[in-house]
């Protein structure tokens, strides 16, 4: 069960990521996600592929995929710790 949240919350935090405008935070089940939290991932992101300047887009999206599913399972991981 905790893999599937994972999965739905890094899919909400890439849509976060890659929908126009400024970025929002939001709470997706329980969950906060925080503009920091955000900005620190597009800056983590940021730097892992600014070395990759003739890799594909697909290749890129799978990167930013990876990160946001990361971020989910810190989120998902931290608050369950605390619980």
């Amino acid at each position: 069960m905790a893999d599937k949240l994972e999965l739905l919350l890094a899919e909400r935090i890439y849509q976060e990521l890659t929908r126009p405008g400024e970025l929002q935070p939001f709470e997706y089940n329980g969950f906060p996600i925080s503009i920091a939290d955000l900005q620190g991932l597009q800056a983590e992101i940021d730097e892992d592929l600014a070395p990759l300047v003739g890799v594909n887009w697909m290749t890129k999206k799978e990167i930013k995929s990876i990160h946001c599913h990361l971020l989910a399972k810190r989120i998902i991981g931290s608050t369950v710790k605390k619980a």
